[in-house]
């Protein structure tokens, strides 16, 4: 017996309305998606919770940015730097422990 996947069911569009020259507001199912304000030549995308999803060179791109492939693409992004960072301060953590035990030793001896 062979079974067929379904095809995932296509996310709901985001409808874009224009609030102001500069800013941008999408919504998805009636839901707050996120905004796209332009501030010189450059696109800043923010999403629902207010984190700032990236800085375009392009409006069309601020708002794709704003699409849930591209919102987890950047989640997963996210969380790969926040592991990175989690070592690096691990790591730093650690040898400022071992300069201390070094430093105390050094002034007992």
């Amino acid at each position: 017996m062979t079974g067929i996947a379904a095809a995932p069911a296509r996310a709901v569009p985001i409808l874009w309305r224009t609030v102001d020259p500069t800013v941008s507001v999408g919504t998805r199912d009636g839901s707050y998606a996120g905004f796209v304000d332009h501030r010189g030549d450059r696109y800043i995308a923010t999403d629902q919770v207010g984190a700032v999803v990236g800085v375009f060179d392009s409006e069309s791109a601020a708002r794709a940015s704003l699409e849930p492939e591209a919102l987890e693409r950047a989640l997963a992004r996210r969380a790969r730097q926040d592991q990175r960072l989690a070592v690096v301060a691990a790591i730093v953590a650690g040898v400022t422990a071992l300069l201390a035990v070094v430093g105390m030793l050094t002034l007992l001896a």
